[in-house]
């Protein structure tokens, strides 16, 4: 079976400038792009035919077709009709990114990327996934995952597998053990946010605890105080009392 070529083009992609393998629909205006390596390896035609078959593009036959026209095939062609029916192209979405975008609403040469990771991001990602990643016929050590990594440094997911697929490898896991270590992870963390709050309750105890006692040396210092005072006025009256010899 011959190998697709695919025309080649620089694109912006996780706010770096890579090369990327591009495909254009045959139906409507519609393109798509996949960078062309993988950390240092170049990826491999086939890898970019399973790539953009995952994004719902039809690469059977001759025409090419982005997953909007893959839904809505002419009803001629459906039909199984011979005959020869004209079908206008019409202004479509930008797939980028498996992302549909209007055109109407951007100019040609723009091209849709998503939300960009800083240079600062790209390094907590990349330093946090030496941490976790074990190697790329593993994947994620236990208890890791995309999702994971990126909640725990605060970041978006998608800048998280970016990272992960260029520089690492595949994430090595499925559906179910994702779902395990994300409930996992997040009952920890929920434990540790109780255990903060309990312990933020216990410091707030102890303090009025102590302003409680501070305050009830002073009152006892007062009363004694108010004690002997008094104990004193009626000294002095009593000898006020003899004085006048009453």
């Amino acid at each position: 079976m011959k190998e697709m070529d695919f025309p080649e083009e620089f694109i912006e992609a996780g706010g770096q400038r890579v090369m990327a393998a591009k495909i254009e629909c045959s139906g409507c205006a519609a393109v798509g792009y996949y960078p062309r390596k993988r950390g240092a390896a170049r990826r491999p035609p086939a890898a970019i035919v399973v790539h953009f078959r995952k994004q719902g593009w039809n690469l059977k036959g001759a025409r090419v077709r982005c997953p909007e026209c893959a839904r809505r095939r002419p009803r001629a062609e459906e039909e199984g009709k011979s005959m020869v029916k004209t079908v206008h192209k019409r202004a479509a979405p930008v797939v980028a990114f498996g992302v549909p975008v209007d055109p109407a609403t951007i100019a040609d040469s723009v091209v849709i990327m998503p939300p960009a990771a800083s240079l600062e991001d790209k390094q907590l990602i990349n330093m946090k996934l030496m941490e976790v990643y074990d190697n790329p016929d593993v994947g994620y050590r236990p208890g890791w995952s995309d999702s994971i990594v990126a909640r725990d440094l605060g970041v978006r997911t998608e800048w998280v597998a970016d990272v992960r697929s260029l520089m690492f490898g595949p994430p090595g896991s499925s559906p179910q053990l994702d779902a395990f270590f994300e409930a996992a992870a997040e009952a920890e963390k929920r434990f540790a946010d109780l255990r903060t709050e309990q312990a933020a309750a216990c410091r707030t105890v102890d303090s009025m605890r102590s302003d409680l006692e501070k305050l009830g040396a002073e009152i006892r210092t007062n009363f004694a105080e108010l004690r002997d005072f008094v104990a004193n006025v009626q000294k002095q009256g009593e000898a006020i009392k003899t004085g006048l010899g009453r």
